[in-house]
């Protein structure tokens, strides 16, 4: 079965044992070297728990993971070169290694390494805070109290502990075990991914056929249909939808009726005045018959209990 991993996500405040970390854009990709412990481990289909130094961040599933040669700059102590060293942000010295000794200026190297980077936005749900870093520490399969940015994590004492409030079964759906007990992944890399994204917004501009106007930052292309099943990119089976829409319209938690065109958000969102809103709006951009026919199986799938055809992916 696929395992779970406790990824700690870069900030101000993480260190790197004698490196600056790492930039991660977690809702979407994490990235890491063979410095690291269990550097090899993380698999595709593999469930990851994203957390800062304090708090939960989200979770998702690994769509893809990219290697290559990279360089990065290793810091060391001038005394002992150990690696293990500490900034001390309102002391002086500066430095401080974890054998004791104190330094302005660490001893610099330039090693090579292999680097991994993750992809993961399409299960990607956001926690922020449900649980404390503390909290998930105590979930791993090695000591809360060990430095390691990546560790085995128990994925089953993780999903008792935040409860049903969640849309977990986007994650669970990534990946199922396969009869002879090896995974299997539900996704495909997304090949064009970006060229797809490029014509949605050349098509319709930046827009949110949900909303209206909105930054092109915030506006991501949302397939209408499953692309992990099909594979490819259909010209007239996407839309461009915020962010947080794009994910809520995967779940089913948003549709768009077929018939009037009109936002039909889920009971279980009205408690939100944000969501509450849109529900009855009419979308914000034209839509072609190719995309009214994915709409309806999309719709069938989601509030008429039918099986209508595969379910949007992003």
């Amino acid at each position: 079965m696929s395992n779970a991993w406790l990824l700690l996500a870069s900030g101000d405040a993480r260190e790197y044992r004698g490196n600056d970390g790492y930039e991660d854009e977690v809702d979407s990709s994490y990235r890491w070297d063979s410095q690291v412990r269990h550097h090899s481990k993380i698999q595709v289909g593999d469930k990851l728990v994203i957390r800062d130094k304090d708090a939960l961040l989200g979770v998702s599933v690994v769509e893809e993971i990219e290697t290559g040669p990279g360089q990065k700059v290793q810091r060391r102590c001038p005394d002992c070169d150990t690696t293990r060293i500490k900034v001390r942000s309102k002391l002086t010295p500066v430095f401080r290694c974890f054998k004791g000794h104190l330094f302005d200026s660490p001893k610099n190297a330039v090693i090579d390494v292999t680097t991994y980077a993750s992809r993961h936005d399409a299960a990607w749900v956001s926690m922020l805070g449900v649980l404390s870093g503390k909290d998930l520490r105590h979930m791993c399969h090695v000591s809360p109290l060990a430095q390691d940015s990546i560790r085995p994590f128990d994925w089953d004492t993780f999903t008792l502990a935040v409860g049903d409030g969640f849309a977990l079964g986007r994650v669970e759906l990534r990946t199922e075990q396969s009869p002879d007990g090896h995974t299997q992944t539900l996704t495909r890399a997304r090949v064009g991914q970006g060229a797809f994204r490029t014509k949605m917004l050349a098509k319709y501009g930046q827009v949110c056929v949900i909303t209206g106007p909105a930054p092109e930052s915030v506006l991501e292309a949302a397939h209408l249909y499953s692309y992990a099943e099909l594979g490819v990119h259909h010209d007239d089976g996407g839309l461009l939808l915020r962010r947080d829409l794009h994910r809520l319209f995967d779940d089913g938690g948003i549709v768009i009726d077929p018939k009037t065109l009109a936002v039909d958000v889920a009971e279980s969102l009205q408690s939100y005045p944000e969501y509450q809103r849109l529900h009855g709006a009419p979308v914000q951009a034209d839509l072609g018959n190719g995309q009214r026919r994915w709409l309806r199986k999309h719709h069938s799938q989601h509030r008429s209990g039918g099986q209508g055809g595969p379910h949007a992916d992003g």
